[in-house]
Parts: C-alpha cells; sequence; structure tokens
C-alpha cells in the first residue's frame, strides 16, 4: 500500500487509467477522488464542494439546490468499499470492457483499488453513500461516497455519461 502525498496522486492515476478502460465512442467514465474542502463538518465540506461544481456553461449552483444527504455505510472501510468498487468496475454499464474478467482478476483489482483508496484517505475512513439530486446535468449514472479518515475528507465519484 502507498502511504504519505503521492497517495492520492497514484489512487486517481489508477482510477483513471480504469476509466479510460471502459470508455467508449458512445461513452464517458470519470473515477476520481477528490479531497473535499475544509470545513467544520462533512455537511459544510460537502455544501462546499457541490457549490462550487460548475455545469457545462461554467455555472455553480447553491448548495441546497443539491438536496445532499450523506448515508453513513456500516462496517469496517476496506470490505465497505469492495462491493462498490466490484460494482463500478465489473457490474455497472459501462463495464463490458472489463466484464469478461476472471475471478481472481476481479477480486484483485477491487482489492488493490480500495487498498490505494484507504490509503490516501486513511484506514481509519468512515464513508457515507452521498445522494444528490442535481440542480443541471451531472451525468447519466453516477454515485458518490464521502470518505472521512486521518488524512482529511474525500468525495469518491464514478460518473457515466454518454
Amino acid at each position: 500500500m502507498v502511504d504519505g502525498p503521492d497517495a492520492l496522486r497514484i489512487c486517481n492515476e489508477v482510477l483513471e487509467f480504469v476509466a479510460e478502460l471502459a470508455c467508449g465512442t458512445d461513452r464517458n467514465v470519470t473515477f476520481v477522488l477528490a479531497a473535499l474542502p475544509t470545513a467544520g463538518s462533512l455537511d459544510e465540506a460537502l455544501a462546499a464542494y457541490f457549490a462550487a461544481y460548475p455545469d457545462g456553461r461554467g455555472e455553480v449552483r447553491p448548495a441546497a439546490w443539491w438536496h445532499i444527504e450523506p448515508r453513513p455505510i456500516a462496517g469496517p472501510p476496506g470490505p465497505a468499499l469492495l462491493p462498490l468498487i466490484d460494482e463500478w468496475l465489473f457490474t455497472a454499464p459501462w463495464t463490458e470492457v472489463l466484464l469478461g474478467a476472471h475471478e481472481l482478476v476481479r477480486r484483485n483489482a477491487s482489492h488493490h483499488i480500495a487498498d490505494l483508496v484507504l490509503s490516501a484517505v486513511g484506514a481509519d475512513a468512515v464513508i457515507h453513500d452521498v445522494a444528490v439530486v442535481p440542480p443541471m446535468w451531472y451525468a447519466t449514472y453516477w454515485r458518490d461516497l464521502s470518505l472521512e479518515g486521518s488524512n482529511g475528507r474525500f468525495l469518491l465519484s464514478a460518473q457515466f455519461d454518454d
């Protein structure tokens, strides 16, 4: 597992590589782990992040328009992340390229990415599923997770659009 200041960069390089494998001529896939703004609480950090998120014209909308609702995901962070990462890589609508992957490859890829995420965030991470209702186009499919760990607050996002 990678530790230190390079962990976030390395994690995002791997997420970008996996997203590139899933992209096609008629779709775009994005996986990213972004540091959330410093704030007094998770709700405030998420509000600041989404209030700064630009639409296709570069305009932003107030956080209240996003209807942000973090929902805790129970369990230790590693096992909690694995099924979500496995879904994003192998069973979501954009995964045709990766569907034929052998079970061992699936397990190793999902574990490796979960380890990279936790090395950037902190192994003590608390995970929330972040439900939003975007006030404008956001993506055809998206799933956002907030992670609060010893290294700060982060948003792990999967987006698919065509």
